[in-house]
């Protein structure tokens, strides 16, 4: 009789150890699955937002790092970041006081101002001093071309477009704006709302070009908050190219979007 016993009871256990390992193994197997679901969809999402990128932009940074930025045609809110040895990144387009700056959910953050760019993560800087093209971009620029110069050139401003064929500002707004460009590198803006001063940097050969503001004199118009808006649009611009002659000057916000025209006049 106890032997019986003996035997129920080893027999149970026996069934209960074997209901354990079926089970643990059809987890184990559920979670695998799932996992795989998972990297395949992560798999074809990642490749998807890579084929979608088609505007590269290479970026040289202090130390001789390289860093390149895409975006997809004409959307400028969305850009793919990619970093040595890591991964391409999607990061979101964020409001920004100067410049541009891009964030994801993990805390990368790309911002540039001045056609320089720099990499943060979690608040750390990872890449700083990154220029288009070549380090020597955000020092001093390379000699003008002998084909043409801005040295000693005067500019009137006409509009500012998108280049989607919207025209957002126009003298009639904002007043007169005279852009004079010395050789040594200094400008001055002229406008019926305001004198403004300062730096520029220039490389003829990627056609790179930015200012910096160092003294603004204001007067007193109605066209005050107009001016302003322009100045904002002014202290953005990335890049220059003519458009029909080298009278017909555009000036390229860091945004890609948008541009400022000018014609040339005589000194």
């Amino acid at each position: 009789m106890d032997r019986l016993k003996t035997v129920s009871i080893l027999f149970i256990l026996f069934s209960i150890l074997i209901g354990m390992i079926v089970f643990l193994l059809y987890k184990d197997s559920g979670t695998n699955k799932a996992l795989t679901e998972m990297t395949e969809r992560d798999n074809r999402a990642t490749s998807q937002q890579i084929k979608s990128f088609d505007q590269a932009v290479l970026y040289t940074c202090t130390g001789g790092s390289v860093i390149a930025t895409a975006f997809a045609t004409l959307d400028t809110d969305i850009m793919e970041l990619s970093l040595p040895e890591t991964s391409p990144a999607v990061l979101q387009k964020m409001t920004a006081d100067l410049g541009v700056q891009y964030e994801d959910t993990l805390g990368l953050i790309f911002s540039e101002k001045n056609m320089v760019a720099q990499v943060k993560k979690d608040g750390s800087i990872l890449f700083d001093g990154c220029v288009v093209g070549s380090v020597e971009i955000a020092e001093e620029i390379s000699a003008p071309s002998p084909i043409f110069s801005f040295a000693d050139t005067s500019w009137l401003w006409r509009t500012t477009n998108s280049f989607d064929g919207t025209v957002l500002q126009t003298p009639a707004l904002t007043g007169e704006m005279k852009l004079n460009l010395q050789s040594d590198k200094t400008f001055t803006l002229v406008g019926d709302c305001y004198s403004v001063a300062g730096e520029y940097k220039i490389s003829y050969d990627t056609n790179l070009i930015s200012f910096t503001i160092e003294n603004t004199t204001a007067k007193k118009c109605l066209t005050e908050t107009e001016g302003l808006a322009f100045l904002k649009f002014f202290g953005l611009v990335k890049s220059f190219g003519f458009a029909m002659t080298e009278s017909d000057l555009e000036f390229v916000l860091e945004d890609g979007a948008t541009y400022l025209q000018f014609n040339q006049i005589d000194l």
